[in-house]
């Protein structure tokens, strides 16, 4: 699995893209939290599945909590990324070196055919599955060409989240690493 080295990148894109993406195609809602399946499948079809929660609210707070088959927390807010690895005992930290306004990349996206938008940004290109004002799915190939596939269900809209709580919780103990 070649391309499937660079996983932590991969979700690191995907930390900057879905955290701030959820919210456009004039969807009337500012915060957002479903459980989510990410499959990841590299140019030789062999995939690695991530299971977990995100939690987003605008303007660019997002948290994507993984559960399967690792643990990790994945906090963003629009200027750092900060990584959270139990299982490594340390905590990533990584600015984000351009602005990426994702609000108003989706809120372009165009429909081509009922219920599918496709949105454009930079060299990227996102696929969006809507159902009924309901956002089903979001893809997109990252920068190793890897599919990345993220559903979500269980999806809530507007339910009460404290900025307080997009702040991670790092032990003390935990090694710091500043990319």
């Amino acid at each position: 699995m070649k391309n499937l080295k660079n996983i932590s990148l991969s979700l690191y894109v995907t930390s900057i893209l879905m955290g701030t993406s959820l919210f456009a195609l004039e969807l009337n809602f500012t915060k957002f939290q479903a459980n989510f399946t990410q499959t990841i499948t590299d140019d030789n079809n062999k995939s690695i599945v991530y299971k977990g929660e995100v939690y987003a609210k605008k303007p660019s707070f997002n948290l994507w909590q993984y559960q399967y088959p690792i643990q990790k927390s994945v906090y963003s807010d629009g200027i750092k990324i900060i990584m959270i690895e139990p299982d490594l005992e340390q905590v990533l930290y990584t600015n984000i070196s351009q602005n990426i306004d994702f609000f108003n990349i989706i809120a372009s996206a165009t429909e081509t055919s009922k219920n599918h938008f496709n949105a454009h940004y930079k060299d990227m290109k996102f696929e969006i599955i809507m159902d009924e004002n309901s956002l089903q799915s979001i893809s997109y190939h990252d920068n190793f060409d890897n599919l990345v596939l993220i559903d979500f269900e269980k999806q809530h809209y507007n339910t009460k989240i404290e900025d307080s709580f997009f702040t991670p919780n790092i032990p003390q103990d935990y090694d710091i690493i500043h990319q």
